[in-house]
């Protein structure tokens, strides 16, 4: 699935576990990709360094319960180190099969 946002900030809402990888652009404005209430999943792919499937996306807020950034079954390289995404509430990242290097920011990331 392909997700576009508009011109202002937009929130793309996620709740559960999707089937698979979802890109979302988000265009301009501050945007958020938000989880529901319950525990969610949030996929992403990182092959240089970049969360491939996410463009203009600045904020991922896991919300309530228990919510997790997974990658793909190959080799990810995910890098939060700018910060940008931001990340709230997101308790746990799994890089998932593979070789995977995930780099967080100078701050207490989980």
């Amino acid at each position: 699935d392909i997700l576009n946002g508009g011109l202002g900030a937009d929130t793309f809402l996620v709740s559960g576990s999707s089937d698979g990888l979802d890109a979302i652009d988000g265009g301009d404005g501050a945007d958020t990709w938000l989880g529901g209430s319950g525990n969610d999943y949030f996929y992403v792919s990182g092959t240089t360094g970049n969360l491939d499937n996410l463009t203009s996306i600045e904020a991922i807020d896991g919300a309530g319960g228990y919510d997790r950034i997974v990658g793909t079954s190959g080799n990810d390289t995910i890098d939060f180190s700018s910060g940008n995404p931001s990340l709230t509430s997101i308790e746990e990242i799994d890089g998932g099969n593979g070789v995977d290097t995930i780099t967080g920011t100078d701050n207490a990331d989980t």
